[in-house]
């Protein structure tokens, strides 16, 4: 009978991992089907750049039209569209912001760590980051070695869209587990 519930309990856990991995794949679809084009312009308008309605509307668009492919993939269902669409926005800028970080010698684990969003982290909203945090985040990259004064006005946007973009996809991402 034991070896009965042990089998039980053990074939449970086993089935909860391909849903798990089911829920990260769903989850990473978006990010890794947006093309590099498209990635750098999303990430360009939610940060540095100011954009037009039209582009805009062209974004969305486009935005909806890989998030509806990995809906369709993942079979995510109707009444999670939007919040699926907005894990999948926020996930292309993360990951396009990542590289520009470390494009400039940002760590984006530094940032994450500082401003404690990211996996597993409390994830706050970027207009609910503290001064108490900007400050942690400056001396953590000073500690990396980075040199404040030698960055342009454009990265400390990026920073922050960086970390906004995170926060709201891991909130969004731990929504569908």
């Amino acid at each position: 009978m034991r070896l009965l519930l042990i089998s039980a309990a053990a074939f449970g856990l086993l089935t909860a991992v391909p849903a798990q991995a089911s829920a990260q794949e769903a989850a990473q679809c978006p990010i890794m089907i947006a093309p590099a084009v498209f990635a750098r312009e999303l990430a360009d308008a939610m940060s540095i750049r100011e954009t037009t309605e039209e582009e805009q509307e062209s974004i969305g668009r486009r935005v909806k039209a890989l998030a509806d492919a990995c809906r369709n993939v993942h079979d995510i269902p109707d009444e999670r569209e939007e919040d699926y669409l907005n894990l999948a926005l926020t996930g292309i800028v993360m990951a396009r912001l990542a590289l520009d970080l470390e494009e400039v010698g940002i760590a984006p684990s530094s940032v994450e760590e500082a401003l404690d969003v990211g996996e597993g982290r409390t994830n706050v909203l970027g207009e609910e980051f503290s001064d108490e945090s900007a400050v942690k985040l400056m001396e953590r990259l000073e500690k990396d070695g980075f040199k404040l004064d030698s960055v342009d006005e454009s990265i400390w946007v990026k920073v922050g869209a960086y970390a906004a973009a995170t926060g709201a996809y891991y909130t969004l991402a731990g929504s569908f587990d």
